[in-house]
């Protein structure tokens, strides 16, 4: 028997301890610490968050199980949750309180789980997805079995999980195309079609270059793709028309790449030790002196790209939020769309959408104010 450590959604100092759950067969293997999940406690039901799992509890009685699942995947991510635990000993607060502090402020509140899948996955389970391509997921509306296959297409990469905020925070889906045809059948389609058909020439050829991706419509209009021929393409069965996702982007001007600048013998100096410390998982200090424009940021950059170089994360701290675009700005000239960025000036639309892109691996690193150590990273440099 399998058994999930839960901090429930009770703060008061009597339940500020984990309570062990046991997990029903049908979730065995699945759940995972970071998950929140709903459970009873007392005459109630209530939220709480998987903090750990054993194979024994110390509890004499007949153990509860858990209700039903709030999540599909983490939210917390294991840094995270080692970050509460010490929060919660150095502030004297409760445990619970701590790890709601870490997500984004619509997940603490109201929010609707939706479920995204292609058309083969669709057409596979019509007993979940009822033909379609988005559901809301409530998991009151499904029993442990269903709840089983959902999260085994979750581990599988099959659906993806988004929230949708009650309020104006919720993802933003716009229409797509996904490729039906095989390289060889696109060969065909090109081979048959008119010179005067360019529109349905430049799709075949896109198809073929990008046939595993969904393809945004307003991307494929840029591309010389019109409504017309996309419309032709889904009666002719080259394409299926989907919803997919589109993050919202708070950095509002474009910026032109930068590369590393050549370091003096001090930053050299600097960006060796730091390197070091990095490769040797070392949780080392540096403090950099130095006057203003003397090359510290570029020591930052470097250190950071050899973060990423092996394979971990980065997130930058600036002290106030004025700062942050002007860091924002030098940071992405460099690394792209790896880069995040938290803080409170931005809507909370914004906010959420930069933590998804934080938690599903999209975002590498991450530059905000102090809220921004609650960044979802992984495996931080």
């Amino acid at each position: 028997m399998q058994i999930a450590q839960v901090i429930v959604d009770v703060p008061t100092r009597q339940t500020n301890e984990p309570y062990s759950y046991e997990i029903p067969a049908n979730f065995d293997g699945q759940v995972q610490p970071g998950m929140r999940v709903q459970v009873p406690f007392g005459p109630r039901k209530v939220t709480g968050f998987i903090v750990g799992l054993t194979d024994h509890s110390d509890f004499d009685g007949k153990l509860k199980k858990i209700s039903g699942l709030v999540d599909l995947s983490p939210v917390i991510t294991p840094e995270l949750l080692k970050l509460s635990e010490w929060l919660a000993g150095q502030t004297f607060s409760f445990k619970i309180s701590c790890l709601q502090t870490m997500l984004p402020g619509g997940m603490r509140t109201k929010f609707k789980k939706k479920l995204l899948t292609d058309n083969q996955t669709k057409a596979a389970y019509p007993e979940i997805f009822h033909g379609e391509n988005e559901i809301n997921y409530d998991q009151q509306k499904f029993d442990n079995q269903t709840i089983g296959k959902i999260l085994t297409l979750r581990k599988a990469d099959k659906i993806k999980v988004h929230y949708e905020l009650s309020n104006h925070s919720k993802p933003m889906l716009v229409k797509a195309f996904q490729s039906k045809l095989t390289p060889t059948q696109i060969d065909e389609a090109l081979a048959t079609i008119s010179k005067r058909f360019v529109s349905q020439s430049r799709l075949l050829q896109i198809l073929k270059d990008q046939r595993d991706l969904p393809l945004q419509q307003a991307w494929l209009s840029k591309k010389g793709v019109t409504s017309t021929t996309l419309e032709t393409a889904v009666k002719r069965g080259w394409v299926d028309e989907t919803r997919v996702r589109r993050i919202r982007n708070p950095f509002l001007q474009p910026v032109k790449k930068s590369y590393p600048l050549a370091l003096n013998d001090d930053q050299q100096s600097a960006v060796d030790r730091i390197n070091r410390a990095i490769e040797n998982q070392a949780n080392t200090t540096f403090l950099l002196e130095g006057v203003t424009g003397s090359g510290k940021t570029e020591v930052y950059l470097q250190a950071m790209a050899h973060a990423l170089k092996t394979g971990k994360t980065a997130l930058m701290l600036v002290p106030e939020i004025t700062l942050t675009p002007q860091i924002v700005g030098r940071i992405r000239s460099r690394f792209g769309d790896q880069v995040a960025m938290l803080h409170s000036a931005m809507s909370s639309g914004e906010r959420y959408d930069e933590w998804q892109r934080i938690n599903d691996g999209q975002a590498k690193v991450v530059v905000g104010v102090r809220s921004a150590i609650f960044a979802p990273l992984e495996n931080i440099g």
